[in-house]
């Protein structure tokens, strides 16, 4: 990771902390579920050889710069990797996502966790 606004993420977890609510996390749970949607869509794409394996550089680019979309609405910014640095970036993200949905809200549903997906074009 390169960084993680704390305010941003805060914000999501917690849209009603200023009135005291806690306990809705609807914002969130919906970027976990749409985040969580395009990586079960490239995997399955690479899987069935709809999407070219991120191995190439156009898919390659494609991925990070999809990444950075679905991450600046967490409040995390990637930095310029390697593909090789990426896979593990990207793992240690997904992981750092799952801990504050299990951490933060009432949501422990496996559906809701990045990690459970298997994404076949990863390393």
């Amino acid at each position: 990771m390169s960084d993680v606004n704390v305010n941003t993420l805060y914000s999501l977890v917690y849209p009603e902390s200023k009135i005291g609510n806690f306990a809705k996390f609807d914002g969130y749970l919906g970027k976990v579920s749409s985040f969580r949607r395009y990586l079960i869509d490239k995997s399955n794409g690479v899987k069935d050889k709809k999407v070219p394996y991120i191995s190439s550089k156009k898919s390659f680019f494609n991925h990070r710069s999809n990444l950075n979309k679905y991450l600046e609405g967490f409040g995390i910014s990637l930095a310029s990797v390697s593909e090789a640095e990426l896979y593990e970036i990207e793992n240690e993200v997904l992981k750092f996502i799952d801990s504050i949905t299990l951490n933060f809200t009432d949501e422990t549903r496996a559906s809701y966790q990045l990690m459970k997906v298997e994404r076949h074009y990863s390393k």
